[in-house]
C-alpha cells in the first residue's frame, strides 16, 4: 500500500512547506478548502473528460485508428501521423486534459477575493491557487499509480509523476493565480482565455508530447 500512498503524499508535503513559510499570510481553513477542492473538483473533471470523450467518439466512430491513438501514451503502440490521428491528440490534449483540468484551477484561483470582500495579497493568492493544484495532483497521482502492474512500472510512473507531473501543476496552477492577480487586484484588463491561454497550452503541450513520441 504504500507504493501507491508515497507519490501522492508529495503535493500534500509541499502544501505544509508553503504553509510552514507563508503562515503570516496565509489562512490554514483556506488552505484545506482549496487543496479539498482541487481533491475532490477533480471527480467531476473527469466527469466532463468523459463526455467530451464520448462526443468525438460519436462523431468519429469507434474505429482501430481512433483506439490506438487514445493509446498512444502507453508505449508500445505505434501509429502512423494522419490527419486524423493528429485531431484526435490536440482535442483530447489540449481539449479534454488542458480546458478541464486548467479550468478547475482557475475557478479555485478566482475563490478568495470570493471568500474574503477585502482580500488583496498577491502572494498569498498565489499559494492559494497552487493548493488547489496540489490537490487536484494528488488525486490524479493516486489513479495513475494504482493501475501500474509490476513494481518496476510503478516506479517508473510513481518517479515521472513527482518530477515532471506534480510542479507542472504547480506551475500552472501558479500561472493561473498570477493572471487573476494581474487582472483583480492591479485591475489589468485580462480575458479568460489571456488567463488561461499558456496553463492550456503548457498542459496540452505535456498530455500530448508523450503520444506524439509514439507516432510514426
Amino acid at each position: 500500500a504504500m507504493k501507491y500512498l508515497r507519490p501522492s503524499s508529495v503535493p500534500p508535503v509541499l502544501l505544509w512547506r508553503f504553509y510552514k513559510r507563508n503562515s503570516d499570510i496565509l489562512e490554514k481553513n483556506l488552505m484545506v478548502r482549496f487543496f479539498g477542492t482541487g481533491f475532490f473538483g477533480s471527480i467531476l473533471v473527469m466527469i466532463i473528460e468523459l463526455v467530451l470523450s464520448a462526443i468525438v467518439l460519436a462523431i468519429l466512430g469507434d474505429d482501430a485508428e481512433l483506439k490506438d491513438a487514445m493509446n498512444m501514451e502507453d508505449g508500445q503502440i505505434h501509429v502512423k501521423l494522419t490527419g486524423k490521428v493528429i485531431f484526435i491528440l490536440f482535442y483530447f490534449s489540449f481539449i479534454v486534459a488542458g480546458c478541464t483540468e486548467e479550468g478547475l484551477k482557475y475557478f479555485i484561483a478566482t475563490r478568495p477575493m470570493k471568500l474574503r470582500q477585502n482580500f488583496r495579497n498577491p502572494k498569498a493568492l498565489l499559494v492559494y491557487g497552487v493548493t488547489g493544484a496540489l490537490g487536484f495532483s494528488t488525486i490524479e497521482n493516486l489513479l495513475y499509480v494504482l493501475p501500474s502492474g509490476d513494481p518496476l512500472s510503478t516506479f517508473v510512473v510513481a518517479i515521472e509523476r513527482i518530477l515532471v507531473s506534480s510542479p507542472l501543476h504547480c506551475m500552472t496552477g501558479c500561472l493561473l493565480a498570477a493572471g487573476v492577480v494581474e487582472r483583480d487586484i492591479f485591475h489589468k484588463p485580462l480575458s479568460i482565455v489571456h488567463i488561461c491561454g499558456l496553463p492550456v497550452l503548457f498542459h496540452g503541450a505535456r498530455h500530448g508530447g508523450g503520444r506524439l513520441a509514439h507516432g510514426e
